[in-house]
């Protein structure tokens, strides 16, 4: 997520960092932690001979005496479980994922604008487009307050509309994941009120559904961003949304959450293919797990196993001028048909 090798950057993050000595105890519990965690809700569960994996687990992790030392059993039952969007943490850094080969629609991601857009050096724009657009460039979040974080978005929207804005473009292609809650609430005025999406797991069962109730954004009926439902339109506006192979995770979200959604139509690049919601699981030592357990479903229902297609394939230029951006300049088009 050439883009694969990308993230072995990170790698470079351990060595800021000592690893905490552990007794034998606390370690052996971590990993029996991890293995019981992967059997019960790893999306790829079932793909898995479970009684081999553990043993090479137990191998890998030998005679270690602290958590870095057991992230090549880490690594390696992300590796069986084919989850390329998974990672375990230690002191708030990722001390163990997988990559393996990119997927076909993976093999064209350039490294060095995945990385620019992953460093958070394109920020929010908004701006009034010709033909009475309001422009929203929606970028990957952090973690935080919630509603302080989707204020700028929802500012901006009562902004542009009383500038006169009827339509919409929501700009996805610079959005490198993150915190999908502040996004779908500060979008939430022009996504419209109810179900927006959810997930699915292997078996096709619901895993987590995500609504939009005054304004709030809701996951599992569970309250994540409490935003002023301020400005909503008079009915439910004409959107274009822009993507490309950029868009990731989180980002993801947020396509899929106007898919399905009338007068919506999507432009530019398929999105990068993280489209699996991965759970936050505590282990002892320390530890934190996330992996992936679910696909990304559309509030009609149909889910997202590769990619969030587009409906008019445009080429992403990360450096285009705003008035000669091929991207924006189709969806103007066809806002003012």
């Amino acid at each position: 997520m050439g883009m694969i090798r990308a993230f072995l950057l990170l790698a470079g993050l351990l060595c800021f960092f000592k690893p905490t000595a552990q007794t034998n105890d606390t370690l052996r519990a971590c990993l029996d932690s991890a293995i019981l965690n992967a059997k019960f809700i790893a999306l790829n569960r079932s793909m898995v001979p479970w009684e081999e994996v553990e043993a090479q687990m137990r191998w890998r992790a030998g005679l270690a005496g602290n958590v870095l030392e057991l992230r090549s059993a880490f690594t390696y039952l992300l590796e069986q479980l084919h989850d390329s969007h998974g990672r375990f943490f230690f002191q708030n850094k990722p001390i163990a994922w997988y990559h393996g080969d990119p997927e076909p629609h993976q093999q064209h991601i350039d490294p060095k604008i995945w990385g620019a857009i992953q460093s958070g050096k394109h920020t929010f724009q908004s701006a009034l487009l010709p033909g009475q657009t309001g422009y929203l460039r929606v970028v990957g979040m952090p973690t935080g307050d919630n509603t302080q974080l989707a204020e700028p978005i929802l500012a901006a929207i009562c902004s542009l509309q009383t500038l006169g804005a009827k339509h919409w473009i929501v700009d996805l292609r610079y959005n490198g994941g993150g915190n999908m809650f502040p996004m779908l609430a500060g979008l939430s005025t022009i996504l419209g009120e109810g179900e927006i999406g959810g997930s699915m797991d292997a078996k096709g069962n619901r895993f987590s559904t995500w609504e939009i109730k005054d304004g709030d954004a809701y996951y599992n009926d569970l309250l994540h961003a409490d935003v002023e439902r301020r400005c909503p339109p008079d009915s439910l506006p004409q959107v274009a949304v822009l993507t490309s192979r950029y868009t990731v995770s989180s980002g993801e979200v947020v396509a899929v959450a106007f898919k399905g959604r009338p007068n919506t139509r999507f432009f530019g690049e398929h999105t990068a293919g993280f489209t699996t919601e991965t759970n936050w699981q505590p282990l002892p030592a320390g530890v934190f797990m996330s992996i992936s357990v679910s696909h990304f479903a559309d509030r009609e229902g149909r889910v997202y196993t590769k990619f969030v297609p587009v409906d008019e394939e445009i080429p992403f230029d990360m450096n285009a001028d705003p008035y000669t951006d091929a991207g924006i300049r189709r969806a103007l088009e066809w806002l003012n048909e």
